[in-house]
């Protein structure tokens, strides 16, 4: 059996956010400047942190419409700013923190 080198090598980047759907894996900006909305869908406790599963939705005239984008505990959650309760099945804005990537409302 024939030894190959290995060309493989490990990236890390900071400014990169990312979550894998059944559609594949999808890599975007960490900017924190741009506000969208999402409304919460659970409330998980992780030690003394919540954490929530969350939907990402925009504003049709009367209603909230989800966008497909959306993370939990698993991949990519949301958290309040405070580490507030905050009721589930309401909208939020939220943005990206620009150094973790977090999702994080208020």
């Amino acid at each position: 059996m024939m030894n190959r080198p290995n060309n493989r090598r490990k990236l890390s980047m900071s400014g990169l956010s990312g979550s894998t759907d059944q559609n594949g894996t999808r890599l975007r900006p960490v900017t924190g400047e741009e506000e969208f909305y999402i409304r919460l869908i659970k409330k998980y406790t992780v030690g003394l942190t919540l954490v929530y599963s969350w939907v990402a939705v925009v504003r049709n005239l009367t209603e909230w419409t989800t966008t497909g984008a959306n993370g939990g505990p698993g991949l990519d959650p949301a958290f309040e700013v405070n580490n507030q309760d905050s009721p589930v099945n309401t909208v939020y804005r939220a943005y990206r923190e620009p150094n973790s990537g977090q999702v994080l409302f208020f």
